[in-house]
């Protein structure tokens, strides 16, 4: 959704675009970068708030009940490792966790890999990928590096789509609040 906004003194700022396609495109686009990255076809982003609820921000082919199935499954020991530590780790394809170091040769039994997102104090969130080739590459310093930039770019938009949509809730109240209140019929 296109919004304008005019500031107080009456002049108009850059239009503003939000809007959940654009959103879902620049998760998709940072996500489909960084499996690519590992040699890998499926990854996801996760989401986690205070309260602990999981959501899934985007997936590359996997649906997201099967990540959740995932999640509480064969990744479950790496994902909670992640969101505590907010360090990469990695698992083989039996669920074994790891930390992964840049050029380390064990970086290729990581069937599943995890980096942490900075979503605040309040959220926290996880990139994961998941390597199922025959002869996965080795996880080098550089990569981790290209990483450690997607999710730092993955944070900024999720923490851009949830601040324009609290925003937006914001001003829906406060609209309801200037409308002149009606008398009740009788």
């Amino acid at each position: 959704m296109r919004q304008a906004r005019v500031w107080v003194d009456g002049s108009e700022p850059e239009v503003q675009i939000h809007s959940s396609d654009a959103v879902s495109q620049a998760l998709h686009g940072i996500l489909h970068s960084a499996t690519d990255l590992l040699g890998a076809r499926r990854g996801f982003l996760l989401t986690c708030n205070d309260a602990g609820v999981l959501e899934v921000a985007c997936a590359r082919e996997i649906r997201p009940v099967e990540v959740m199935d995932l999640v509480l499954a064969q990744a479950a020991l790496v994902v909670r490792t992640v969101l505590r530590e907010r360090q990469p780790v990695a698992a083989d394809a039996l669920g074994r966790a790891f930390r992964v170091e840049g050029d380390a040769p064990d970086s290729r039994r990581a069937a599943i890999f995890c980096m942490p997102l900075d979503l605040g104090q309040h959220r926290s969130g996880l990139f994961c990928a998941l390597r199922d080739g025959t002869r996965p590459a080795v996880i080098g310093q550089l990569d981790l590096e290209i990483l450690d930039g997607l999710c730092d770019q993955a944070s900024l938009v999720i923490g851009a789509s949830s601040a324009c949509t609290a925003l937006a809730q914001l001003e829906a109240c406060l609209c309801l609040q200037d409308e002149p209140r009606r008398p009740a019929p009788c």
